[in-house]
């Protein structure tokens, strides 16, 4: 008993942190299906079919996805997904907390760093949905964490904890690949002897293969016939190449000019990252960077910061904005620094320990109402939760041996979450298309020319009743088809 007394007085700030984060996160789980992002409503079923997903397969969150939702007996599938998220942004904090111990900040103002981070817009976007970047943002909190510990103690197993974490992190998200030029300064200044010790060249090349062995998992997808998904289809090394690399995507890769960073691209990122901390906080971590005297590990952190953020400032995609997640990590790190020096400044000038806490909570609370008003446009919008409902009454409505013509990708993903991942297409006959040609439903119906589903390898079958939406429906009327109203804007061609 006077052990658990003693561990919870020891560590009652980080469970605090996780207490109202927690909390906070499961209140606002996003209930079902996602229509608003694409890439969230297929991370919502691909682990429970075990398929494959976009560039570059994620085959370690997808079969991290599949024991968790398989395993977890509460919630729909689409809710497990979703709180599956909000589990790894809090292992991230408990490490973001122990790295702001770690680096000698008091656990005061170590509570207030993590907290803020716990409540950034895109960190707490990313942990209410399904989707790989709080994953993402655990490897490398765990890295961050095991790096600094072992520049301070030259434990060995700190440091290949870290490098292992590093490797695996890859069947993640290929990203994590920033954070190197990091880990070769930190290793290089803590024990360059490191580069030459063949214990290490050993343990780090063992590691090489078991992350490369993650990718095992897209070949026994594609070659396995009860797969039912495949959004990435890999059968041969150069379709693996050029999958895994995301070899379709290189064109946006450094896909900006130069005058276009410079001038367009870096203060896009610090607008958001004056949104994702308010305005108040960016002071006070380019503080916190500056006035920092420990320096090599100052260093290290510079280098994660910006690798990162040279990568994703660089990147032409339009959904980048969760790439930055790393760069926000990092920068909460400094603002727990800037606060500390704040601290210790007004204690000198105030001369009177309460008022100074008083005016660090004061200060953290205002900071967090700036952050959580950004967040509500994300999650407080009706319209959204009435997207996922009109999906559910769309496949409510065709009844059964039916045809959905989607009429976007979010539509087509959410709509393969209740037929593939919830099964409702084998359950009762219905399908869905995206991206067909007009002339292409004109020869389902007209000529019995089958729709092809290249992603599951099948075909739809010959005489189903075919549905499309309103942005279709114009289309195919100029086409000479008639269309009759379901309900709302769902019409069956005829």
């Amino acid at each position: 008993m006077s052990f658990k007394i003693s561990f919870i007085k020891r560590n009652l700030n980080i469970l605090l942190v996780l207490i109202t984060a927690g909390s906070t996160y499961i209140l606002t789980l996003y209930p079902g299906a996602v229509v608003f992002a694409n890439d969230s409503a297929r991370f919502q079923f691909v682990g429970k079919v075990l398929g494959t997903a976009h560039t570059t397969g994620y085959p370690l969150y997808t079969v991290l996805n599949h024991l968790f939702v398989n395993s977890f007996p509460l919630g729909n599938l689409a809710l497990k997904a979703n709180l599956l998220s909000a589990i790894f942004t809090l292992l991230a904090l408990f490490f973001l907390y122990r790295i702001l111990v770690l680096i000698e900040l008091s656990p005061g103002i170590a509570f207030m760093g993590t907290l803020i981070f716990a409540f950034t817009r895109m960190v707490w976007k990313q942990s209410v949905i399904a989707e790989v970047y709080t994953l993402h943002l655990l490897f490398v909190s765990i890295v961050v964490y095991f790096l600094l510990m072992w520049s301070k103690t030259r434990n060995d197993r700190d440091f290949f904890i870290s490098i292992f974490f590093f490797i695996v992190s890859f069947g993640n998200h290929m990203t994590t690949i920033t954070l190197l030029p990091a880990i070769i300064y930190i290793v290089w200044v803590t024990d360059r002897k490191a580069f030459v010790d063949l214990k290490k060249i050993v343990g780090v090349f063992i590691f090489i293969i078991i992350g490369v062995l993650q990718y095992a998992y897209l070949f026994w997808r594609f070659y396995d016939p009860n797969t039912i998904y495949l959004q990435g289809q890999v059968y041969d090394l150069k379709s693996f190449i050029n999958f895994v690399s995301g070899a379709s995507w290189k064109s946006n890769m450094l896909g900006f000019s130069l005058g276009e960073i410079l001038f367009k691209q870096l203060p896009a990122f610090f607008y958001k990252l004056m949104k994702e901390f308010f305005f108040l906080l960016l002071p006070i971590g380019v503080w916190g960077a500056l006035s920092w005297k420990k320096r090599r590990m100052n260093i290290f952190l510079l280098l994660c910061f910006f690798g990162n953020m040279l990568f994703a400032i660089s990147y032409n995609i339009w959904d980048i904005d969760p790439y930055f997640i790393p760069s926000f990590f990092i920068f909460s790190i400094y603002i727990a620094i800037g606060f500390q020096y704040l601290s210790e400044y007004l204690r000198k000038k105030l001369k009177n320990p309460g008022v100074v806490v008083l005016a660090m909570m004061g200060f953290m609370m205002f900071s967090l109402l700036g952050i959580n008003f950004h967040y509500n446009k994300f999650y407080s919008q009706p319209d959204k939760i009435a997207a996922s409902q009109r999906v559910k009454d769309i496949l409510s409505a065709v009844g059964e041996n039916s045809i959905i013509i989607a009429p976007d990708y979010g539509y087509l993903e959410c709509l393969r979450y209740y037929l593939l991942g919830k099964g409702l297409e084998e359950e009762k006959g219905i399908y869905v298309v995206h991206n067909s040609q007009l002339s292409d439903i004109k020869d389902y119906i007209l000529k019995d020319i089958l729709f092809v589903l290249p992603q599951q390898r099948k075909q739809a079958p010959p005489g189903l009743k075919v549905y499309c939406l309103e942005k279709d429906r114009r289309q195919l009327e100029q086409m000479s088809f008639q269309t009759e109203q379901v309900m709302n804007d769902l019409f069956l061609i005829r």
